[in-house]
């Protein structure tokens, strides 16, 4: 099997090509099991948490990067973003007047927007806007690499109701280094992967099955997870914005507050108490 929930890079010797190869399972499952999405939505979600992934550990980013593709139609928006290159979570929106039964999935919506989101520790905020007219992600993410990188890049994606797998080449500025053959000959190659070879093969066997007469370097795998950031006091904090009043009105209404993470799906209540303690300490 290939390593599940995991980035795995590899380089060409003599040649300005580099690659990853990711696979997802246990946080996506982990990631979506709370949900209530209909599973062609969760499979549109598992995409967006691999081009995430695929994304930050590209751009070499240390903070938060985010994947939204939003769309006009029934459904709104899907999100996933990666924190520390590691931490994944992703959740969905709709048309309040449509249920998750009726949002067809099989494809991403015609009039969809790729936003890319980069937020460094330390540095400026970038955001990039990618149509989707094409219909895939990985033709997406391809387009935003040639038009804001100028980088050559292809990626194929494996997808099962459980597991995501993908292989990613790109062409690298020109170096002493450079192999003018290198991008067309690995590009042809990487084509005759199959999906199930994907799914299923390690990473060193699918290397091997296209890339044998290669000198590949593989280095180590960097490990990715569910993780959501949520907490009762970062809901708190949001909660400070709607104002004293408001809280008080729906606390006399309904007897509690009631939050749940949009991400993860917990539950979070306040009561008088925690409405007055919020206000109290800040």
């Amino acid at each position: 099997m290939s390593i599940s929930d995991a980035l795995q890079r590899f380089t060409f010797d003599g040649t300005d090509v580099r690659g990853e190869l990711l696979g997802l399972e246990a946080s996506i499952h982990k990631a979506l099991e709370r949900q209530p999405y209909p599973q062609l939505v969760k499979v549109k979600l598992a995409e967006l948490m691999a081009g995430a992934s695929l994304l930050s550990s590209m751009v070499k980013l240390k903070g938060r990067l985010s994947l939204q593709v939003q769309s006009d139609g029934p459904m709104k928006m899907l999100m996933a973003e990666v924190t520390n290159n590691t931490d994944l979570r992703a959740y969905a929106s709709k048309d309040p007047g449509t249920s998750w039964e009726n949002v067809q999935a099989e494809r991403w919506p015609h009039d969809a927007r790729l936003v890319i989101t980069l937020e460094p520790d330390q540095g400026q905020r970038y955001q990039g806007i990618v149509s989707m007219h094409q219909g895939s992600l990985e033709q997406a993410i391809e387009t935003y690499f040639q038009q804001s990188e100028q980088l050559p890049t292809r990626i194929w994606m494996a997808r099962s109701e459980t597991k995501l797998s993908a292989l990613v080449l790109q062409q690298l500025p020109k170096s002493e280094q450079h192999d003018p053959d290198a991008w067309d000959r690995l590009v042809i190659l990487a084509d005759t992967l199959r999906e199930d070879e994907l799914l299923h093969l390690s990473n060193e066997r699918i290397l091997h099955r296209l890339f044998h007469e290669e000198s590949v370097r593989l280095y180590d795998p960097l490990s990715l997870r569910f993780h959501c950031s949520c907490s009762k006091p970062r809901i708190g904090l949001a909660l400070i914005q709607l104002g004293k009043s408001e809280l008080d009105d729906i606390i006399q209404e309904q007897g509690k507050v009631s939050i749940d993470c949009q991400f993860c799906g917990q539950h979070y209540a306040f009561d008088q108490g925690d409405i007055d303690t919020l206000f109290t300490s800040h």
